[in-house]
């Protein structure tokens, strides 16, 4: 499950975030017979795409997300979940255009192949237990 960028975006604050992570972390946990088989995603940095900052409303868009993953973080670890950090990754963005999707945003089907890999391994063995 990746989540938050929305809500940063919206000015949430991170109070706010973390109570919204939660309850959907404690439903989707109560979904299922294996709680600890959900893996967290934690939010890519679009502050070096292109237009990223179009989405700042004046706010620090690499420090609030930083708060915000270790929100992610945080509270996968509390409940035994799975987390992948894919932010520091996504920062590779800002050196190549390769990277960035043609809307200047989004990441491009080679950057999702790069979380891919970092994903995929534990996913793979979060389902395989």
């Amino acid at each position: 499950m990746q989540i938050g960028v929305n809500d940063w975006v919206q000015g949430i604050d991170a109070k706010t975030f973390r109570q919204r992570l939660a309850t959907l972390l404690d439903a989707m946990q109560k979904t299922l017979s294996e709680t600890n088989r959900l893996l967290l995603v934690t939010i890519p940095d679009f502050s070096v795409t292109p237009t990223g900052a179009g989405y700042s409303g004046g706010r620090d868009i690499r420090s609030g997300l930083i708060e915000f993953n270790e929100i992610i973080k945080q509270e996968g670890a509390a409940r035994g979940l799975a987390v992948v950090d894919v932010f520091p990754l996504s920062q590779k963005m800002k050196a190549d255009p390769a990277l960035i999707a043609p809307d200047g945003l989004h990441p491009s089907a080679k950057e999702y192949a790069a979380w891919e890999e970092l994903i995929y391994p534990v996913a793979k063995n979060l389902l395989g237990k």
